[in-house]
């Protein structure tokens, strides 16, 4: 038996495994066959830029077409608790008069 395929003999995620490096030697395949890597992309694929990714996996990896990890920018927000124990958040601090529901004049600040 040839070494590499022993990887995928574990009962526990052994088929996991190996259906996921299947599907990602498909598709490098696949990508292959339909662009060079320069010229135009078919019209499957993302015509923006690539998405950030450092998986050392995926085609764009492979071939240097991608680099680094895109992270979501984390947006703090303010929570302004009323005495109802009704809670509202939002992107800002405010001194303004803050109706809690539409229709609602019961609590504000």
């Amino acid at each position: 038996m040839n070494i590499e395929w022993g990887k995928y003999l574990n009962k526990n995620n052994g088929r996991h495994d190996f259906q996921i490096h299947l599907a990602l030697e498909l598709m490098i395949l696949g990508i292959e066959l339909d662009w060079d890597g320069t010229g135009p992309r078919p019209s499957w694929m993302r015509q923006h830029d690539f998405v950030p990714c450092d998986c050392e996996k995926c085609y764009f990896c492979i071939n240097g077409l991608t680099t680094g990890i895109a992270h979501k920018q984390k947006r703090r927000r303010t929570a302004v608790v009323y005495k109802c124990n009704t809670r509202v958040t939002g992107s800002k601090c405010t001194n303004d008069r803050v109706a809690l529901k539409t229709g609602s004049q019961y609590c504000r600040m």
